[in-house]
């Protein structure tokens, strides 16, 4: 039930970013109006991004740690829909002449699929940099070892050899590499 409610939380987040950004758009007309909307888009967007990084890890990760994410994921698609100004009305208008109504779904695919590369470049280059041994990642980390909260449950176990591509199909011989956790016993009696 709780992870229902952080659903709903989000949802809700989601749609005052994007009231703020439709109100200022509204109330500052023009050119000004444009750039101010960008600019407080931009920062609006790597506030949502770093409460939702926040909120799907079960803050069981320290909020410095999540910074690098928030900033690569609210930038990256502030300018990503600065681009898509110029470019979507264009693809929209070809594909809806070359397939009909289906190439709007089309060209709405392909705005979401550039949109998600850029969520998953931001959700994969921020733990890099938290986890480094250079002063970013000692400085993302606060001075601790980890980037989890005192709270949170241990880290699973590496592997116990080099991983390899055939493991991720399960061909490997050896298994994964990873040991299975022990089943618990003491839920059937």
């Amino acid at each position: 039930m709780r992870n229902k409610g952080r659903g709903a939380l989000w949802v809700g987040g989601v749609l005052v970013y994007v009231f703020v950004l439709a109100s200022v758009r509204g109330v500052t007309g023009g050119a000004t109006g444009t750039v101010l909307a960008w600019v407080l888009g931009a920062l609006a967007g790597t506030l949502l991004w770093w409460w939702t990084a926040r909120l799907m890890l079960r803050g069981e990760v320290r909020w410095r740690p999540l910074l690098p994410t928030a900033v690569l994921t609210g930038l990256g698609t502030s300018i990503y829909a600065l681009a898509a100004d110029v470019w979507m009305p264009v693809t929209v208008t070809g594909n809806f002449a070359q397939f009909g109504a289906l190439g709007i779904a089309l060209s709405f695919v392909t705005f979401f699929t550039g949109l998600a590369f850029i969520v998953v470049i931001g959700a994969v280059i921020g733990p890099v940099l938290a986890e480094a041994d250079d002063p970013v990642g000692q400085w993302l980390r606060g001075g601790a070892t980890t980037s989890l909260e005192q709270t949170a449950p241990p880290p699973l176990p590496g592997p116990d050899r080099p991983v390899r591509l055939a493991d991720a199909f399960g061909r490997g011989n050896r298994g994964s590499g990873v040991d299975a956790p022990a089943p618990d016993r003491s839920a059937g009696q």
